[in-house]
């Protein structure tokens, strides 16, 4: 037998081959067989000796690190050796079969080639990594460190010292901040140095552009402030610090859709007032069914009301409130408040660019039904809008007179009047002229209805207070009633 027999060690799991380190484990197997003298089993450098023949003498034995070795011994050896190899790898697909040089070889044909490949992409990956202004120089330093290790794992011999150098000054562009410092870099003859100056270099920058406390203030203040600010990317409000995205009412915001009446009409008012010569013009576009079922518009007669309300034309739109136009300019019929709305649905959200001087745009968020009830020559009628946009950035609500035109109605403007009739000549709806535009006379929650209302206080030729007739027109002005009672005949 083989004088000074060795024991087959096993590796940690770490430095087991599991098919991502092959050139470590490599070194570690060959340096565990070199010193069992066993390296030559691997590389096919220690033949295998010839079977003796039956009835021969048997050989003397020789050491371990013997390089001629007799039958037995080899095969001893040799399977040894494979042990080493096989029992240390944690990858399938290992050849366990043969002597320990197929299954040496079988791993460096295996893995060998899959390993050059993330070798050179490593490689890559280092030699494109650059450094961006105004960033952190102590991360890019650590990301260099963390690529070079990546690349010195898969390749057999470690990165030279010069070709390590030039990829970290290569990755720092020459921009005007950092150009001053480059070409100190070069006359630099370790990298240790190389570092410790980019990194003292960054340290002045960052003192150069930190911002100063102010007094009064600090940096905790600063980022709960932004932090507050919304940061819905639909929200069309021009300071978004003014709320927050929980509260925001655009599309994507907690209160998506939930705008509250007269939403967006103070900056009009305020812009209305500072320049009377503003001509507003309101633009929509939407698409309404032709036919009549369908065309946004239902017309309801059946509303009984015993009482006749008498008014004059007000020199203004509203009081507070938000006005209704009968337009000809504007295809569809929209109201500003989503109170209005008694059924809705959230739609995609679009935006156009109207006519008006200041503050030009409106945004569709929704649609659904409003029902609303009108005087019309001192009776109500009740009509309801199937197709209705909701548009809350606009300042009025808008009926279209095409929308009436699709559902076979008839619209005319006559005598600062604008009267919307059926096919029998009944008028459903009428407008009064005011500064140019045809505001609708709308009945509101405040107006008593038929039912809430004894007889007695409908009628026309029983003196009533004046104190129900400033109910009755919805707390008009008393002065206003006053006069109004002068022309009445």
């Amino acid at each position: 037998m083989s004088l000074g027999t060795t024991s087959l060690t096993i590796l940690s799991e770490e430095q087991k081959f599991n098919g991502e380190n092959l050139l470590k484990w490599n070194i570690t197997l060959e340096q565990l067989l070199g010193s069992k003298e066993l390296t030559g089993y691997i590389d096919g450098s220690i033949t295998k000796p010839a079977v003796p023949a039956a009835g021969s003498t048997t050989p003397d034995p020789t050491p371990i690190y013997s390089t001629n070795p007799n039958h037995d011994e080899w095969v001893f050896r040799d399977q040894l050796a494979r042990g080493h190899v096989t029992l240390n790898c944690t990858r399938l697909g290992v050849k366990t079969t043969g002597t320990a040089k197929e299954a040496w070889d079988s791993i460096q044909a295996e893995w060998g080639t899959s390993t050059d490949m993330r070798r050179s992409h490593a490689q890559e990956a280092l030699d494109h990594t650059t450094f961006a202004e105004d960033s952190d120089i102590q991360e890019h330093i650590k990301l260099l460190h963390t690529q070079k290790a990546a690349v010195d794992s898969l390749s057999p011999t470690g990165m030279t010292d010069e070709a390590w150098k030039g990829i970290i000054i290569q990755s720092i562009l020459p921009t005007s901040k950092w150009l001053p410092v480059i070409p100190s870099l070069y006359a630099m003859s370790s990298t240790t140095n190389i570092f410790l100056t980019l990194l003292a270099h960054g340290m002045i920058l960052n003192r150069g552009t930190r911002n100063k406390p102010t007094s009064g203030s600090s940096s905790t203040a600063l980022a709960a402030t932004m932090s507050m600010a919304c940061t819905n990317p639909n929200c069309k409000a021009k300071k978004r610090s003014t709320h927050t995205t929980a509260n925001c009412y655009w599309p994507g915001g907690g209160k998506e859709g939930q705008f509250p009446p007269n939403f967006g009409q103070k900056t009009r008012a305020n812009v209305a007032s500072s320049n009377s010569n503003i001509v507003e013009h309101f633009v929509l576009s939407a698409i309404v069914p032709d036919t009549l079922m369908s065309s946004g518009v239902i017309i309801d007669d059946e509303v009984e009301v015993t009482k006749a309300l008498i008014s004059k034309n007000f020199q203004t739109f509203s009081d507070g409130n938000v006005p209704t136009f009968i337009d000809s300019g504007v295809s569809d019929t929209m109201f500003v408040s989503r109170a209005d709305f008694s059924t809705y649905k959230l739609t995609p959200r679009h935006s156009g660019d109207s006519a008006k001087a200041v503050d030009g745009n409106f945004d569709i968020v929704g649609e659904g039904t409003v029902i609303k009830s009108y005087l019309v020559d001192g009776k109500e009628k009740k009509l309801t809008y199937t197709r209705a946009i909701h548009t809350p950035t606009l300042n009025a609500n808008l009926v279209s007179v095409s929308a009436f035109n699709n559902a076979g109605l008839t619209v005319s403007f006559k005598g600062g009047r604008g009267v919307v009739r059926k096919r029998d000549g009944t008028g459903i709806l009428s407008a009064r002229l005011v500064k140019g535009m045809y505001v609708v006379d709308e009945l509101t929650n405040d107006l008593p209805r038929s039912h809430d209302v004894p007889i007695a206080m409908t009628s026309l030729s029983k003196p009533v207070s004046l104190k129900q007739w400033h109910r009755r027109f919805a707390h008009c002005s008393l002065l206003t009633i006053i006069e109004m009672s002068l022309l009445m005949v």
